[in-house]
């Protein structure tokens, strides 16, 4: 008699579809196809299946404008609406399935939406364990455990923890030797110690591996769904907004370069020739940069691609390397346009050095996206003006703008809290980037702050309008449409069209 296998689905909450159930976040979630590979190759008993629940084949794109106004409204509604067609999609998957464990990745911003899939998963069936992991659980832990249909938490690196939380449901070791995972005992949070990061990123699975069998509506996904992939593991930097070390540690680990080849090798064989290196920073280390572009000019031709850099390692000569081995496009984060705020935030940069590397990137003719923040919570009108200064001048080709959002057990987040500029009642789900509630400044006036960034945002959603129509018109649009595939262009194209119409 052939066994039956046990199953675990492993899920994307929705957080986009919650602001527009037609937009979209067109990106295969690689923490969970790493999770999946694992499971496939170390627990070949239980079948495996990933579900995006924030993708949409439609791809409608999000204004500012729409999301601070009538799409936060609409994220707020569908968050309180049990019947949205939304949750009538997470419901119907998780029942076709039949996992007797979902696994749930959180991010903070999302919070409330892996809740309320995790409640839908215990509605259909109250025996399904819910497991969660990624930045938020990594972060707070055992406060995780006040949401009752959380049934365990996993902090750090989730690829080998996820093997034994498989062992110890089938009976063959108990929770309490688990590294890594928080869990109720007795009504009470336990944490257990941390685990080791993993020393070996060669021996895990590529995601583009199990991708076709196990993502669910697999064939709706654009090509630059499968884009993204991992090469280093790890932030040196010291940015006191951010939460990322406490999942990767400060400590930068690296692929081998033909581990990386044969991933891009393999991605192009699916028809890909454009990647994104998705490392929180990709160029820490500039030899590995040399070896990588030599790699991928000799391995992988007709390859193109794009990636975050740090600043300060922005130079004319690493640039020069990328663009010939096919860079397209890089990301540079800059956060702020005031020298004594990038000091206040750890930042190490200063923004005569972001306009510099700007405009070496731009020399060179790549594409350039930068990121900036409004906010902080030590922000004050002269520093507002010089950020929203750098914002509109900088020769940037897009600008991803956010406003300042405490993530819990960060510094800032600690600050804000010690200054009684945020409650003991604080809502992770009620403030992202670009939610028109955050508000941290204690030296703002919160009127005066809003109407700065209302005005900021209405002029940002003109200038990458546009520079993103002028964009569809380049090589940089050529490349998107074969990424896209041209119906899903020519639909996009028209939006942003109508976009820089109406806007003017």
């Amino acid at each position: 008699m052939i066994e039956k296998k046990q199953k675990i689905l492993l899920i994307e909450p929705p957080f986009y579809r919650l602001y527009k159930f037609n937009a979209a976040l067109n990106k295969v979630p690689l923490s969970l196809s790493y999770l999946a590979g694992v499971i496939i190759s170390r627990k070949p008993n239980w079948k495996v299946k990933i579900y995006n629940a924030d993708f949409s084949p439609h791809d409608v794109p999000l204004d500012l404008k729409y999301m601070v106004g009538k799409g936060f409204d609409n994220y707020l509604k569908t968050l309180n609406e049990p019947k949205s067609p939304i949750w009538d999609e997470v419901r119907t998957i998780i029942n076709e399935f039949q996992p007797s464990v979902v696994g749930i990745t959180m991010k903070s911003q999302n919070f409330a939406s892996a809740c309320i899939v995790g409640m839908i998963a215990k509605s259909l069936n109250r025996n399904t364990i819910v497991v969660v992991g990624g930045p938020h659980p990594s972060i707070a832990k055992t406060e995780i455990l006040k949401e009752p249909m959380i049934d365990i938490g996993v902090f750090g690196e989730g690829e080998e923890t996820i093997v034994d939380i498989l062992n110890s449901i089938e009976g063959s070791q108990p929770l309490s030797s688990i590294n890594g995972i928080v869990y109720r005992e007795e009504n009470n949070g336990v944490e257990n110690p941390a685990r080791e990061l993993i020393s070996d990123l060669d021996s895990l699975p590529f995601p583009i591996s199990v991708a076709q069998t196990s993502l669910i509506g697999y064939d709706k996904y654009p090509l630059q769904a499968f884009k993204y992939i991992f090469a280093i593991r790890g932030c040196p930097y010291n940015c006191s907004f951010c939460g990322a070390r406490n999942i990767w540690s400060r400590s930068a680990r690296f692929r081998s370069i033909e581990n990386i080849v044969a991933e891009i090798q393999q991605i192009q064989q699916k028809g890909i020739n454009y990647i994104h290196f998705d490392d929180d920073t990709f160029g820490i280390n500039k030899v590995f940069i040399e070896k990588l572009c030599d790699a991928i000019k000799s391995k992988c031709p007709g390859l193109y691609w794009s990636s975050k850099m740090y600043v300060k390692n922005v130079d004319d000569e690493t640039i020069a390397l990328m663009k010939s081995a096919g860079c397209r496009s890089i990301q540079i984060g800059v956060e702020s346009g005031n020298n004594e705020m990038l000091k206040l935030i750890r930042k190490n940069i200063t923004i005569e050095e972001a306009l510099s590397a700007a405009q070496i990137i731009k020399k060179h003719k790549i594409y350039l996206q930068t990121f900036f923040i409004v906010g902080f919570p030590q922000e004050t009108e002269a520093t507002l003006s010089d950020t929203i200064s750098a914002i509109t001048s900088f020769p940037a080709d897009n600008v991803v703008y956010s406003i300042f959002t405490p993530y819990i057990r960060t510094e800032l987040f600690d600050y804000c809290k010690r200054e009684g500029i945020i409650s003991n009642d604080f809502d992770p789900s009620r403030y992202n980037y670009q939610s028109p509630e955050n508000y941290f400044c204690k030296n703002i006036a919160k009127d005066v702050f809003m109407d700065r960034i209302r005005e900021l945002e209405k002029t940002l959603d003109k200038i990458n309008s546009r520079r993103r129509l002028n964009m569809y018109l380049s090589f940089e649009g050529y490349l998107k449409l074969k990424e896209r595939g041209i119906a899903r262009s020519i639909l996009r194209l028209l939006y942003i069209c109508r976009n820089a119409i109406r806007l003017g």
